[in-house]
């Protein structure tokens, strides 16, 4: 009972009244102010997350049409490697063919010549000891085929080399 006498007679003082109501204009003050900012933030907060959205969408549509350029550079590649492919296997069966059923003749250029029962001296127009052999059909077209499958190895290295060399050029790398 003394406390509330106490607050009684405190509260009849007009300095503690005083004191009372600034208090709680403060109070007021504060509550109002870190409102508007907890609102300042959010919207400064929502303003962040749209700007990030829309730079992640810029972000993934120029990923996408990078994606699509290099799609479409693999796809140039492979049909120009087929048809380099095609052409060349064709222009190689045919040789091969030719070669085998002896249309085509193979000759090698030989150091020297050793002399055949039938030959009677030297050839002319030839230098002494120089010949040329001409190789069996079967044998031309085995080693054409040898030589062919080494082309054909050769252009998948360049098609390769040129399918890296569009990628570094899409990725911008040096």
């Amino acid at each position: 009972m003394y406390l509330g006498a106490l607050l009684v007679r405190l509260w009849d003082s007009a300095w503690f009244r005083s004191l009372a109501l600034l208090v709680l204009a403060m109070a007021l003050f504060w509550a109002f102010y870190s409102l508007g900012m907890n609102l300042g933030q959010k919207k400064a907060h929502a303003e962040d997350a749209v700007a990030y959205q829309a730079a992640m969408t810029r972000a993934d549509a120029k990923y996408r049409e990078q994606e699509r350029a290099n799609e479409q550079r693999v796809s140039d590649l492979r049909v120009e490697y087929a048809k380099a492919e095609a052409s060349a296997r064709a222009s190689d069966a045919s040789v091969s063919r030719d070669l085998a059923d002896g249309t085509r003749r193979m000759r090698l250029k030989a150091a020297a010549c050793r002399p055949s029962a039938t030959a009677l001296g030297p050839t002319p127009g030839r230098v002494d000891g120089a010949a040329d052999a001409e190789l069996a059909p079967e044998v031309a077209a085995a080693l054409y085929a040898i030589a062919a499958d080494g082309d054909q190895a050769i252009r998948q290295l360049g098609a390769l080399q040129e399918w890296a060399k569009s990628a570094v050029r899409l990725c911008g790398a040096q």
